[in-house]
């Protein structure tokens, strides 16, 4: 009990593993809005090849939300396997701030 007080405080982006173009890790997206975005973003990147993820989180912790960004590309290899061209939409529920890192 006395642990989940101190989640939001030390989440990061360690703890979260990429499934996909749509990360929903805040629970925002319905099972079918989550179909209907990964099949959008399958066929956006087969043809521009760019790689676009969208990732919701529920808890930043104490970190800022571009460096969290930032850091869940470096971590996932996003982008790796089309160039290096990578777009991640991020929205942190608690904050309600969104990133949008190229």
């Amino acid at each position: 009990m006395i642990l989940m007080a101190f989640f939001p405080y030390w989440v990061h982006a360690d703890v979260y593993s990429q499934s996909g173009y749509v990360n929903d890790f805040a629970n925002l997206f319905t099972q079918e809005e989550k179909l209907n975005l990964e099949s959008l973003l399958s066929a956006s990147e087969r043809k521009m090849s760019i790689e676009v993820l969208v990732v919701t989180v529920p808890s930043l912790g104490r970190h800022k939300i571009d460096a969290y960004a930032a850091d869940l590309i470096d971590k996932w290899g996003a982008g790796k396997y089309v160039k290096n061209r990578c777009i991640m939409i991020l929205y942190a529920s608690d904050v309600r701030e969104m990133s949008v890192q190229i």
